[in-house]
């Protein structure tokens, strides 16, 4: 019994293991020559946001554990390491999908179907309302656990500003507006036409219809459904 119990606990480990693996992999060899500046200029960013506390917590438990009764159970041993390598990974992946939109609406309810785009990763400045009951749990850890929200020594127009330029695709979704979401897409309006043209915009089929000019910007870019948002990231159009 005890010999299943730690066999599925190394297997869970390594399967943990394989998802940000595949994400590296993945990265590396579609920017090939610029993976290395790609991740360098991820890594800072990440620092510089005061994300630095997942790799410290992470090489913490690694450091402990040869002073934990744990450390004679080669099982847990295992699955440490895989979490450990599994997590430093996926931090320092650099991101090729960048998500727009406000704040604890309908653009964190694309964190749960966006994974659909793997192994191309997502990175995002959203909250949530981490304290209405009504935002499902499942929800509030998808945008907790995959944010990049930046603390007050930086400011978030760098940060986006950086993303917009190091990731290969950015969807911004307008079904719902804030006044972060107007200064984004005036960044965006104002930056090089290659950055412009590899931007998705995601609106409902109502309000195309009752503002046809407000969009007629964004001809060819426009996503009538998260499904369609999903299909042309994958499609890398």
């Amino acid at each position: 019994m005890i010999r299943a119990v730690e066999s599925a606990l190394v297997a869970f480990g390594v399967l943990l293991f394989t998802v940000p693996l595949s994400e590296f992999i993945w990265a590396w060899r579609k920017r090939s020559l610029g993976f290395l500046r790609a991740a360098l200029c991820h890594v800072r960013l990440q620092l510089i946001s005061g994300r630095y506390w997942v790799p410290l917590l992470s090489t913490a438990a690694i450091l402990f554990l040869p002073f934990s009764t744990a450390f004679e159970v080669p099982a847990v041993v295992v699955f440490t390491l895989c979490i450990w390598v599994s997590t430093m990974l996926r931090w320092a992946t650099p991101p090729t999908v960048l998500l727009l939109g406000a704040s604890g609406g309908t653009a964190n309810e694309l964190l749960i179907p966006l994974p659909a785009v793997f192994p191309a990763r997502i990175i995002h400045l959203l909250k949530d309302k981490y304290n209405d009951p009504s935002r499902g749990f499942d929800l509030k850890l998808h945008t907790l656990f995959s944010h990049s929200r930046t603390s007050g020594s930086v400011s978030w127009e760098f940060v986006v500003t950086q993303y917009l330029e190091l990731c290969e695709h950015t969807l911004v979704d307008l079904r719902a507006q804030s006044q972060h979401l107007e200064r984004e897409l005036l960044m965006i309006s104002g930056s090089p036409i290659d950055i412009r043209e590899k931007v998705l915009y995601l609106v409902t089929k109502a309000q195309l219809e009752d503002r046809p000019e407000a969009y007629r910007r964004y001809a060819g870019r426009l996503c009538l459904s998260p499904d369609e948002a999903i299909r042309r990231l994958r499609r890398g159009k």
